[in-house]
């Protein structure tokens, strides 16, 4: 059973989840080829040390928990909404864990490649 609005036609429902899910399917494949080729990187980087690799995979990880908890805090009005702006402060630190993230991924990848360079011959 699709839940939707009732105002809206079923037929049309069941259309909008088919497009929520299409729409997920990219995410999916995305996170999966992130961590993937996080994982070849490393190994190519610095060869021998796994410890980068379970770094990343833990980053990854942390981005599928952070994608998560917007399900939770993420707060909108019914529609038709013609109220004043609602603002969702939840969501103001999960924006804040995603930007964190980012920067500690970008770190993650440029000190795996320092830590090569210093070790070439």
């Amino acid at each position: 059973m699709v839940i939707a609005p009732t105002w809206l036609p079923s037929w049309l429902s069941y259309i909008m989840w088919l497009a929520a899910f299409l729409g997920a399917v990219p995410w999916v494949l995305l996170l999966g080829l992130i961590l993937i080729l996080g994982v070849v990187r490393f190994h190519r980087v610095a060869p021998g040390r796994h410890l980068w690799q379970v770094a990343w995979a833990g980053a990854v990880a942390a981005g599928i928990a952070l994608m998560a908890l917007v399900n939770y805090v993420h707060i909108s009005p019914y529609s038709p909404y013609t109220g004043p702006t609602i603002v969702s402060w939840g969501e103001l630190p999960v924006s804040a864990g995603f930007l964190v993230l980012g920067a500690a991924m970008i770190a993650l990848l440029t000190r795996a490649a320092r830590s090569e360079s210093r070790q070439a011959p």
